[in-house]
């Protein structure tokens, strides 16, 4: 008697029995299955070309003469010690020569390179220079070599000229503000 009040306050609230799973009418067809891949193709494409287009294209390169003469200006805290700074100027010197003439100067010595703008002739890009590189060219090979300190007048000197040099073989700019 004590149960049967139980079950009669449970069956009044309507609980039901626990029914089993209830059964799909198919799997899902092949259609199904090659539109969700496409779908996820499609989205993956999308993410690709928006993260693509975010970001930005590379900065070209600075011209040779921007580098030597930014070069030239930071050699120039070197000044105090002389041998040291003429050296420095001495390959920024060859460096830009072999970026902006794509004339090889860093792996000759300085006699084999002014022999070499000797053959080119006096129609070469260097032939009106030839006499300005060899003294700073020059100075600069004392300077390594023999360890022969410049006086304060001959690094003012071989500074001024070698930027003057960058700045005369700089090509003339293009009429809307770009590089050559």
């Amino acid at each position: 008697p004590g149960y049967s009040g139980f079950w009669l306050l449970v069956s009044d609230f309507g609980l039901r029995d626990i029914h089993g799973p209830v059964p799909l009418d198919g799997q899902p067809t092949s259609w199904v299955i090659g539109g969700a891949i496409v779908l996820l193709l499609a989205l993956l494409a999308a993410a690709y070309l928006y993260l693509k287009r975010r970001q930005k294209a590379p900065a070209p390169p600075p011209a040779p003469w921007e580098t030597a003469l930014a070069e030239l200006a930071a050699a120039r805290e070197l000044q105090h010690q002389a041998l040291l700074y003429v050296e420095r100027v001495g390959e920024i010197l060859r460096r830009y020569i072999e970026s902006r003439f794509s004339i090889r100067s860093t792996r000759q010595t300085t006699r084999e390179f002014l022999e070499g703008l000797r053959y080119s002739g006096e129609h070469g890009p260097l032939a009106p220079y030839r006499q300005e590189l060899r003294l700073c060219l020059e100075q600069a090979d004392l300077a390594k070599f023999a360890r022969l300190a410049p006086g304060p007048d001959h690094i003012t000197g071989m500074d001024r000229a070698v930027a003057d040099f960058i700045r005369k073989t700089k090509p003339p700019e293009h009429p809307k503000g770009g590089r050559p």
